[in-house]
């Protein structure tokens, strides 16, 4: 049975999902992001050794979502409880590829209050609360830490896209690769 935790903080909001995803399901979804092209993000400027973000990540239709089945029948109807109310559209989805070394800072998915929703789920088949890897969520101007989510194979999070967030990198010890589907929604965008 899965299970949801939503924290406020301030005007913002952090949904944790856990269980939602079988062991079976967890495993198809990890093959299928091992498996894509990969390339630098924001790779389509001049000179990428200016780059100050270079971390890697592939750009997904939503129609690959549907054929590898991340919304399944149970699913479909959780996540999109976060969604529906507020007609939110999906105009952005790809999977970052995090790597040892991988310097992460802290940014907003969005600038515009109240207007868009993030989805993250953390794909790596096995994790280890020692690997790191977290996402961070810091306050308003960026000064304090607020919270923290532990990077857990299966874990959906789902928060206000203007909230600024990072990924804490992961430890020299751990796997190779860490895997993140991100779903960027705006409100009546497709509408």
């Amino acid at each position: 049975m899965h299970s949801i935790n939503t924290h406020v903080f301030g005007r913002y909001t952090i949904t944790v999902i856990d269980n939602l995803f079988s062991w079976a399901e967890m495993e198809g979804l990890y093959t299928n992001f091992c498996t894509l092209p990969y390339r630098i993000a924001n790779s389509n400027q001049v000179d990428i050794q200016a780059l100050q973000d270079r971390h890697l990540k592939a750009d997904i239709d939503p129609s690959f979502l549907q054929s590898i089945q991340f919304f399944g029948e149970n699913r479909d109807e959780v996540i999109s409880s976060f969604f529906k109310h507020a007609n939110y559209g999906l105009y952005k989805s790809y999977v970052n590829l995090g790597v040892k070394g991988d310097a992460h800072f802290c940014h907003a998915d969005t600038y515009y209050p109240e207007q868009g929703k993030t989805l993250l789920y953390y794909a790596n088949r096995d994790w280890d609360v020692n690997q790191g890897g977290e996402t961070v969520f810091y306050d308003e101007e960026k000064k304090e830490i607020v919270y923290v989510v532990t990077f857990k194979p299966g874990r959906v999070v789902i928060f206000d896209s203007d909230m600024p967030h990072s990924a804490r990198p992961q430890a020299l010890d751990g796997p190779n690769y860490r895997f993140t589907l991100a779903l960027k929604y705006l409100k009546d965008y497709g509408a």
